[in-house]
């Protein structure tokens, strides 16, 4: 049994989930997407799984719509069989003005739905990318009454794996970009994914640039949140936070899950040692065995990363294992950028980059990964 005040079985926090923690990610992706830009308006949000990130995407379109913002979030996954440019951008569009549309006034005259059946169709001299933008433009934002749109893309990752992820890059960032056509400042794309930047380059004639790449950090200080739960056991909740934490390496997934354990009534004792119980509670609930008790393989979902690929994909996940062994012996590398492999083991959530004053180096995010892998 555990305790329901944390939120154990992965997936988006809900709004009202009262343990949501805030990060100095959520400030910025708010800025980011809120401002009028007059030229770079994508943002990309690239992180391991069980970050958070569409838990970020949801609140940040809550805050935005209260101060007036059209939000659309699109989960790419949910798009269902994307076989080309065509379907790909005809199937963002669609969902775009069906969210707007339930956005809108119920009684308002405009049904961009309906307008897009008409339109699409019409116009198949141009290719499906500037027909997405063209009824941007055209219908969509004139006719939100000067409101800002920002179109939140979600699982981005998918366009890899239906190989579009060049001219769905190139072309939006070409969109972002335009200055010729002011009412695009109306219009910002948040692409939220996981991924490699270097992912979302096939071909030399496009640039390897996702928009302003934003960094979700992992959970840190006193994350007064969480405190909640943890008052129900103990008047110090504070310090129960930091020895869960310095387990967990404030991913957010398995401080909630850690959270809910210790909260669990069968685990609170009348005196209890945290250090030792919240130790033992780690090794018996997580770590020993595992496979066997993996909650959302959350850490099976690592190992796949790693596993589960192409004979292309290997070379490049044995150098990432190779850095790994190395950071495992020597406590940290420094980070390359240029480095793919490197890339693979942030990706893969194994690792978290530490900027000091001497440089940015790789580091085992947490003691649970260091005994497992």
């Amino acid at each position: 049994m555990t305790n329901n005040t944390y939120q154990t079985q992965g997936g988006t926090l809900p709004l009202t989930a009262p343990t949501y923690v805030s990060r100095q990610v959520d400030e910025e992706l708010y800025q980011f997407a809120a401002v009028e830009h007059e030229s770079n308006r994508v943002c990309s949000v690239l992180a391991p799984r069980q970050m958070g990130k569409s838990s970020l995407m949801a609140r940040t379109a809550k805050r935005l719509s209260d101060r007036g913002s059209l939000c659309v979030q699109i989960n790419l996954q949910e798009l269902g069989r994307v076989t080309s440019d065509e379907s790909l951008w005809y199937s963002l569009l669609e969902e775009i003005c069906k969210q707007v549309d339930e956005t809108i006034e119920k009684n308002s005259p405009i049904d961009f739905t309906s307008t897009l059946d008409q339109v699409w169709y019409t116009k198949q001299d141009k290719s499906a990318a500037k027909r997405f933008t063209s009824f941007l433009t055209e219908e969509i934002l004139p006719k939100i009454q000067g409101q800002k749109l920002i179109v939140f893309l979600d699982e981005i990752q998918s366009l890899i794996k239906w190989e579009l992820q060049d001219s769905f890059i190139g072309y939006i960032k070409a969109t972002s970009d335009n200055i010729n056509q002011p009412i695009l400042q109306k219009l910002n794309f948040v692409l939220l994914g996981v991924a490699k930047p270097s992912e979302f380059v096939s071909s030399s004639d496009v640039a390897l640039n996702v928009g302003e790449q934003l960094e979700i950090g992992y959970l840190k200080g006193d994350c007064q949140p969480l405190h909640r739960g943890l008052r129900k056991i103990t008047l110090q909740p504070e310090t129960v936070i930091r020895i869960i934490l310095n387990w967990t390496g404030g991913q957010p997934f398995l401080t909630q899950l850690i959270c809910s354990l210790v909260a669990a009534p069968e685990t609170v004792s009348s005196n209890p040692n945290w250090e030792h119980q919240i130790q033992q509670l780690v090794q018996e609930r997580i770590i020993h065995n595992w496979r066997g008790q993996d909650r959302q393989s959350h850490l099976q979902e690592i190992e796949n990363y790693f596993i589960r690929i192409s004979e292309q994909e290997k070379p490049e996940k044995l150098a990432a294992l190779k850095h790994y062994r190395t950071i495992l012996e020597q406590g940290q590398i420094a980070w390359q950028e240029t480095d793919n492999s490197q890339w693979d083991l942030l990706i893969s959530g194994l690792v978290t980059k530490q900027v000091t004053p001497t440089g940015s180096y790789l580091q085992v995010v947490n003691p649970i990964y260091q005994q497992i892998f």
